[in-house]
């Protein structure tokens, strides 16, 4: 009841509200309901519920708005990559614990900030998020 009955900071609304389209009815507020016909009832339920919802999206929608400006003035977009760089790829599918944990190395193709399109051997390029690539450096040692 209490989850309910509060409102919710995104929407504006009560879940109640907006599942209902109208006030919950609290028991100490029970004999205060007016007196009225079904046909009323339903009507002003209508009304009251459509504006309910109307509103409610308008103010999801604008907090989405803030929610990602705000998100968005954390995040530096910069190309940290350049293009015929080799880079690693996190593996994101492991199956086992003793996975690699980076697949490639693979090149660089195209920068679509903050996408890259990596060149990934007997397969179709992949577009990928740079928060999944790191620089490949390369030993005599190591393979290339």
């Amino acid at each position: 009841m209490a989850y309910n009955t509060s409102v919710h900071s995104t929407t504006g609304f009560t879940p109640f509200e907006l599942t209902f389209g109208r006030e919950a009815n609290m028991p100490s507020a029970i004999s205060l309901t007016p007196k009225l016909t079904q046909n009323e009832l339903f009507r002003l339920w209508k009304d009251r519920h459509a504006e309910y919802l109307t509103a409610a999206k308008r103010i999801t929608n604008e907090n989405k708005k803030r929610y990602k400006k705000d998100q968005d003035r954390k995040i530096r977009l910069k190309s940290l990559h350049q293009i015929d760089d080799l880079v690693l790829l996190h593996n994101d599918h492991k199956t086992h614990k003793l996975d690699k944990e980076w697949l490639g190395p693979y090149k660089i193709l195209e920068i679509k900030t903050p996408n890259y399109l990596l060149d990934i051997p007997k397969a179709k390029p992949l577009l990928t998020h740079g928060n999944r690539l790191k620089p490949y450096h390369f030993s005599r040692d190591s393979p290339q």
